[in-house]
Order: structure tokens, then sequence, then C-alpha cells
């Protein structure tokens, strides 16, 4: 293994896409959500296929990843880890870099701690606007649901209001935790990539020291074995390449949500627009 790039961020921000872009690097390969997939494959509930097209029994890695992790006292993280990455060098060789959109902070400590000298961190952030259309168009229980005995105390919040407090508590968490713990990344915006391509290739690149190589937003050179990610994306949406929608910005949002969006601007331009040129952000 050469190195493993990490996509540290909040859910919908983008990850799949990120990662299936930067399975279009020569030695890249784009494995996804893969702290999901272990926990899915380990409880034997894997029924869709990798987006090689192959199912789980006829992926070479994935399958190959069932069978180790399957075996008895192979069910830590960092076991299941090692075994990806043994597996990984043997199908595509040592000089393999293997890309992860786990998002999870819990597997990212994990990999600083034992791959440190050979992590690349990168924390992906959306625009607040954007990710809060998403969310809205989405399930609106969810946060209430996790939000065990306050429950009923948030019910009687309206739903943006409670999904602008998760996009600042767990993006501030993220960057606190990055920097207490002195782990190097690269902080950008998805929107970023979706409105400079070549400014953020560019960036992209040098952080992961693939200078002289190119990003192919066409998808058609990617390396990749998802099997947990984004589904519509992977399996309905990825022959179109990558795109970047701009249909939120046509979204009306209530008075009261406007405001707040309107408060949380300087944030919101600090952790998604801070790579690009000095301009007026939309």
């Amino acid at each position: 293994m050469k190195q493993i790039v990490y996509i540290i961020a909040l859910k919908r921000s983008g990850s799949t896409a990120l990662d299936m872009l930067l399975g279009t690097l020569p030695g890249y390969v784009s494995f996804g959500e893969t702290t999901n997939a272990f926990n899915r494959i380990a409880g034997s509930k894997a029924k869709w296929p990798c987006s090689c097209g192959a199912d789980l029994p006829a992926c070479p890695v994935w399958s190959a990843v069932a069978k180790a992790i399957r075996r008895p006292g192979n069910d830590g993280m960092a076991e299941r880890y090692r075994s990806l990455l043994a597996i990984a060098d043997r199908q595509f060789g040592s000089g393999v870099t293997v890309v992860d959109s786990s998002k999870r902070l819990d597997t990212l400590f994990l990999l600083h701690e034992r791959y440190g000298d050979r992590l690349k961190v990168i924390f992906l952030v959306r625009d607040v606007r954007s990710h809060l259309s998403s969310q809205l168009r989405s399930t609106q229980a969810d946060f209430r649901t996790s939000a065990g005995k306050f429950g009923a105390v948030l019910g009687l919040l309206p739903v943006w209001l409670l999904e602008l407090m998760d996009w600042v508590v767990r993006n501030g968490r993220i960057a606190l935790l990055l920097r207490r713990h002195g782990i190097e990344h690269l902080r950008m915006g998805y929107d970023e990539l979706g409105a400079d391509r070549d400014g953020m290739s560019r960036l992209l690149l040098d952080f992961l020291g693939e200078q002289g190589t190119a990003l192919d937003f066409s998808y058609g050179a990617g390396t990749h074995h998802i099997f947990e990610g984004n589904k519509f994306f992977l399996h309905g949406d990825r022959s179109r390449g990558f795109r970047y929608s701009e249909a939120w910005k046509a979204r009306e949002f209530p008075a009261a949500c406007a405001l707040a969006l309107r408060v949380l601007g300087g944030l919101n331009r600090a952790l998604v627009y801070s790579n690009t040129a000095p301009r007026k952000i939309p």
C-alpha cells in the first residue's frame, strides 16, 4: 500500500462522488464506506452488488474481505482493515492507494494511529444551504430519532433549525478534533469543486503528491470497488460522470430560516469556500 486517502464529512456531502473521482487517478482504487461495508458483510446483510458490477460472492475484493472478516477472531476494526489492505495489495500491487469515504471519526483515529505516515485526510464540507436543501428532501425525523431522551424537547423545534444545528455542531467538532489531534488534512468545499474543477483539481493533486496526473470527471478511467456508499449514485447515475447541481440555489426557505442562514454566512464561507480565489460567494 502506498497510502490511504480518507474522506471525513457529514452525510450527503458528496463523499461518494469525490471517492469515485479520486479513483480515476493511476494506482488509486475507490473503496467507499469501508466501515459500513465491514459491518454489513459481517452481519450477512450484504444483498446488493459492488460498484464493479459483481455481486459479493463474485467480486474479487469484497468476496475475499468477507472470508477474512468472517473468520473467528477477526471481528475488530483494526483486523478488518488490515485484511482489506492485504487484499488490495494482492489485487492491485503494493503501490496501490486506497480511497476510503467512511466519514467516521473513530475509523479516522484508528487509521491515524496505525498508518499516520501514509494517511491523507480530506475534510469535505458542503454549503450549508445545499446541505439543508438535501436534508429537507430526505427523512425529516432522523435528527429527532437519534436525539434519544432529548427528542421530545427537540421535537418542538422546526426541522430546518435542527439540521442547521447539526451542520454547525458536527462540522465544528470535526474541525476541532482534527486540530487537537494534529492530523494534517485538506479542507475543501464540495461546492468549490463543483464551481472550479480546474483549480480544485490542482489543489487536490498537490496535496496528494500526484502532480503531473489528472482527474477524470467522466469517471471513465476509474477503478472502484464500492460496496457501501450512495446507492443511487453508484448503481444509477455513475455513467454520467461527476455532476454538480445548483438546484439548491432556487429553493426558498422560511423567513426565519433564511435569516439564520445569513447569520451562518461567515462560517459557511470559511468552511466551504476558503480555497477559492476571493470572489463574491453565492
